[in-house]
């Protein structure tokens, strides 16, 4: 499809008046007025924003279901518009084929949330030439929201016809006060709005000799500021992907704490409250694991299992929900925020911040291969959950200090330990799962549950341990190999002692 005209109105002028001045008395064509309650739809995190895609919804006055439109962000049409559904909803639930197939790669699994909401006024016309074709369409809008209004002009070309439609209109462009635009009006509005799902803007940017304690804390109050922005989608139940990233940020936060905590003073009482926080909230991400998988196919379970899943799952929700609002929670959040204050008011030292970062690296590095070789080429199930954890640690320390390093060198280890802790990650899961059937046959009285639990344990034939000889087990061998070996080895060389920016 052609690329759009786009045009801003500065005077901000009525529709009326902006038809006045389009108007073409060699064409019969009428405007066609209509209001407008418009909802851009993506996930919480904005996948499909960063994709380079804005998903409209459009719900008219005498319409009960409305549009979904699928622009780049030049405003071109990627995807018929189709009939819609109102948000929120799965990319599986959309019910154009092409329209679900073009989001959700970047979609899935995350639901479709209304990241932006306004109203619109708009008037349209086809446009047509001296030989009375049509070679596009005028699209005048007044956008409302509760911070003001932007009134836009919009010409779509037919193909083959974007030069003769703007030659057409030239006259009226310079007589309206219009500013051209490279981006369409569904971006503007984009950039321009506040929504309910804004992520927490990122965290300052670094050097090697910037002031450690401020550094670290600008760090910890980003994560601090994540988990925040997630709480209301958790206690909603809105995505599953909000008690993850609201994990994610806490494992960070945690990581950092950690490996800084000889600076960072009495850090007992915060350790404290993280971990507890991590345990509260381990069941419900280990049921929405299992059960996401279950959804997509990818593993199956008895009828009366996936039942009792969902049941659990339900009470493990609202059971966080209500810990979420609860006192020990809200006090952890408060001393937090404190302790960060207190942090960031420190006097610079006379340590580097790359050289603190550099040890802190070779420590973690260290530590997750003396992990690993503690085993030959067999790990038992509890040695690998540690083995993840040391790796997911490492990755957390180079992602927050990403920018002090050359960024091909980070970006290599990055993705040596985001491929093993994608594959470990695939074989935990399992074992958590049937972790998980343990505890609840030994505490389960009804027989008939049971039964149930334990011919499921039966079924995953889950072995004592991982043979990494095993031909099922080589990928797993090669990403140990990879991070633990001569060639990790090397490659943080490389990032500590030679990657400086």
């Amino acid at each position: 499809m052609p690329r759009p005209l786009h045009f801003v109105c500065q005077d901000g002028p009525t529709l009326a008046a902006l038809e006045q001045r389009f108007a073409l008395a060699a064409t019969n064509a009428r405007w066609q007025r209509e209001g407008i309650r418009r909802c851009l739809l993506d996930s919480a995190d904005r996948r499909l924003r960063d994709a380079g895609m804005l998903l409209v919804h459009d719900l008219a006055e005498d319409d009960d279901r409305g549009t979904l439109t699928l622009f780049d962000l030049a405003g071109r049409q990627l995807v018929a518009p189709s009939a819609g559904c109102q948000p929120p909803c799965r990319s599986a639930a959309l019910a154009d084929a092409r329209l679900r197939a073009a989001v959700a790669p970047a979609l899935r699994p995350r639901t479709l949330l209304a990241v932006r909401r306004w109203e619109v006024e708009r008037s349209l016309r086809p446009w047509l030439n001296g030989d009375d074709k049509i070679i596009g369409e005028l699209v005048l809008e007044r956008h409302a929201w509760a911070g003001g209004t932007l009134v836009t002009v919009t010409a779509r070309p037919l193909r083959g016809y974007r030069r003769e439609l703007r030659a057409a209109l030239a006259p009226a462009f310079a007589a309206a006060d219009l500013e051209p635009q490279a981006l369409a009006a569904n971006t503007l509005l984009d950039a321009r709005l506040a929504g309910e799902w804004d992520r927490p803007p990122p965290p300052g940017t670094l050097t090697s000799d910037a002031p450690v304690a401020p550094a670290i804390a600008g760090r910890l109050a980003h994560f601090r500021a994540v988990m925040q922005a997630n709480e209301a989608g958790i206690r909603d139940d809105l995505d599953i992907e909000f008690l993850h990233d609201f994990r994610v940020a806490l494992r960070r936060a945690r990581s950092l704490v950690q490996a800084f905590e000889s600076m960072l003073g009495d850090v007992a009482a915060l350790k404290e409250g993280f971990a507890w926080l991590s345990r509260e909230t381990s069941s419900l991400r280990d049921l929405d694991v299992w059960l996401d998988a279950l959804d997509d196919g990818s593993t199956r379970v008895a009828p009366e299992l996936h039942a009792h899943l969902r049941a659990r799952r339900r009470r493990e929700q609202a059971r966080l929900a209500r810990l979420l609002g609860g006192r020990r929670y809200q006090r952890l959040q408060r001393d937090w925020g404190a302790w960060l204050e207190r942090l960031a008011a420190q006097e610079p030292g006379a340590t580097s911040l790359r050289a603190l970062v550099d040890k802190a690296i070779r420590r973690r590095h260290r530590r997750l291969c003396r992990r690993r070789h503690q085993h030959d080429r067999v790990l038992p199930p509890a040695a690998l959950h540690e083995i993840r954890k040391d790796a997911k640690k490492l990755r957390y320390l180079l992602d927050a200090f990403a920018p002090l390093y050359a960024r091909k060198r980070a970006r290599h280890l990055i993705g040596v330990l985001k491929r093993l802790q994608t594959i470990a990650g695939a074989i935990c899961d399992r074992w958590a799962h049937a972790g998980l059937l343990v505890a609840w046959h030994d505490a389960a009285k009804d027989d008939a549950l049971r039964a149930l639990f334990a011919a499921e344990l039966e079924h995953l034939a889950l072995p004592a341990a991982l043979d990494l000889d095993a031909p099922d087990n080589a990928r797993l061998a090669r990403a140990l190999d990879a991070m633990c070996g001569p060639d990790g080895l090397d490659s943080l060389h490389r990032l500590c002692d030679k990657g400086r920016r």
